[in-house]
């Protein structure tokens, strides 16, 4: 039986060089990210990174936010990407197509495409002008929508072109003029928006001009914004999440295997030091703040921060970081963890230590008996990565577990996302140095791949399509995909990092596999997970 298409995780990359003004990309990324996670990584990428990796591998859109001037990179990797397939969206961009005379000119050092089918240069333009509301409308007896304009959006030319479709024009004072338009070169698009949807209405700096003109009218013009702009999304081949997706991090429950009720408040004991753990509230951190709340408060907590997704969050302000406490063994509602099954994943570790003949221990607790959970997390691994203090008070073992990640740590600058289906956790674990020497540590992510590959190939897990996993070493999990040994996709990563202090070092075993392959329905061990998609929409023609 053949194996599904590998469908790779991929990024939407924004431009933040020098030119980009910075108001613009934080509305740019928290927008995207409201719509595209967790189908995609949105992140920034820097005028270096853009010159030096090999960025265009994994990009799925490239998007250039309203900029003070014209871009000053003429970066032949940026013209390669959308000749050879590559969509690229222009916010707060006008398009100018000049004579061939202008178009000749090889002075130029600034962003530009070249149409090969008419031998032209294509500029996207920012123009600096009056913010204002404008009124356009995506086709002829359409409504017409209100959206914000920051600075001045022309196109000359371009709409003359075969190859170019217009998607909104302006109603009222510029009736007719193209206000968005889409251009097929070579074998990509690039929509130029004259417009800026990618301003909230129902924030600053639209806020105060849009409040002026249309009061009650705001949060219909809103939605239509919204709209607009996921459409644009949808016309360059984008898979948008749906209006539940998740755009923040919802709470981490701590819980323990129900037969091993003392370990949470272990750990409660632990991070309250000298405090008793009744007097933990608040956890402050390096890179996060913990706030602790009781099982009892998390239908309303939940409920609250599920309803807040349909707002734009700017990914530097989700903090505080919410901790559900999970006392006496007790787990949360099934209703309160919807794609993960608690109570089944301790009842699984318990027919697997049975199997191995292992006696429960009282006086400590193996991997698996205490974790965190959450629906949605930044990461497994920064948590535990990039807070010392809590890395260092934290008793060993515990594993951080989340069906989603919102921005996953790969090796060096790379992102991980966390489509609907994926397998991401952290394991925490701590040795003494005594016992295992440094130089030894290399072996942990050595054996941690055999281990994950050896229960991938278990027919328990994943039948007999767990014989085309593979190790690409020394990190990385692969399958094959088709008769050849060279026909192979990466599917999962490991990463491990180590923190050193009093004679010990707490190792961080960070593990993401993507599911492309169909689980066995027949299995216990994979109804732990819930898959939800939603098909996406076109709306333009």
């Amino acid at each position: 039986m053949p194996l599904p298409a590998f469908q790779s995780v991929m990024n939407v990359l924004v431009y933040s060089g020098p030119e980009v003004l910075p108001v613009a990309l934080k509305h740019t990324l928290s927008t995207l990210r409201r719509f595209l996670l967790p189908n995609y990584s949105v992140q920034p990428i820097s005028v270096p990174t853009l010159k030096t990796q090999p960025w265009t591998i994994s990009c799925a859109l490239f998007v250039f936010p309203e900029c003070r001037s014209a871009v000053a990179q003429s970066t032949p990797s940026i013209s390669a990407y959308v000749e050879g397939g590559g969509s690229i969206l222009c916010l707060s961009a006008g398009a100018h197509l000049p004579s061939r005379a202008e178009s000749g000119g090889s002075g130029i050092d600034q962003t530009r495409f070249f149409d090969p089918k008419n031998g032209f240069f294509i500029y996207p333009v920012w123009r600096p002008g009056f913010s204002k509301i404008v009124d356009m409308q995506i086709s002829e007896g359409a409504p017409t929508i209100n959206v914000y304009q920051s600075g001045q959006g022309d196109f000359v030319g371009v709409e003359k072109m075969n190859n170019a479709q217009v998607l909104a024009t302006y109603t009222g004072q510029h009736s007719g003029k193209v206000a968005a338009l889409r251009y097929n070169l070579g074998a990509g698009k690039i929509i130029f928006c004259g417009v800026s949807p990618e301003y909230p209405l129902t924030e600053e700096p639209a806020l105060s001009i849009s409040t002026k003109l249309f009061q009650k009218e705001l949060m219909t013009a809103e939605q239509n914004r919204v709209e607009f702009l996921r459409n644009m999304l949808s016309t360059l081949g984008l898979s948008l999440s749906s209006s539940l997706s998740i755009s923040r991090p919802l709470p981490q429950f701590l819980v323990s295997h129900p037969e091993r009720s003392d370990i949470v408040l272990t750990i409660l004991n632990s991070l309250a030091h000298p405090a008793p753990p009744s007097e933990l509230d608040t956890f402050e951190d390096s890179n996060d703040t913990f706030l602790f709340r009781k099982l009892e408060d998390s239908g309303q907590l939940l409920s609250q921060m599920r309803q807040s997704q349909a707002e734009e969050f700017d990914s530097q302000n989700w903090q505080p970081k919410l901790v559900i406490v999970c006392n006496d063994g007790k787990l949360p509602e099934p209703t309160h963890t919807p794609l993960f099954d608690l109570a089944l994943f301790f009842r699984t570790l318990s027919d697997v230590h049975n199997e191995e003949g292992r006696a429960p221990n009282q006086d400590m607790w193996g991997c698996g008996d205490a974790v965190l959970y959450s629906e949605a997390v930044t990461s497994t691994q920064t948590m535990l990565d990039k807070n010392p203090r809590l890395l260092a008070k934290l008793p060993a073992p515990i594993l951080s577990l989340a069906s989603h990640q919102l921005a996953g740590r790969g090796r060096g600058a790379n992102s991980w996302i966390s489509p609907p289906g994926c397998l991401q956790f952290s394991l925490h674990l701590r040795v003494s140095l005594s016992k295992f020497p440094a130089n030894k540590l290399v072996f942990v992510q050595y054996l941690f791949g055999l281990a994950v590959t050896e229960a991938c190939r278990n027919e328990a897990v994943l039948g007999k399509r767990g014989e085309a996993v593979r190790i690409k070493w020394p990190n990385d999990i692969y399958a094959v995909f088709g008769d050849r040994e060279q026909d192979r996709k990466k599917i999962g990563g490991i990463l491990v990092s180590t923190n050193f202090s009093d004679r010990n070092v707490d190792i961080i075993i960070g593990k993401f596999i993507q599911t492309a392959f169909k689980l066995r329905p027949n299995s216990s061990r994979n109804r732990l997970w819930s898959k939800r998609t939603q098909p996406s929409t076109n709306l333009f023609p």
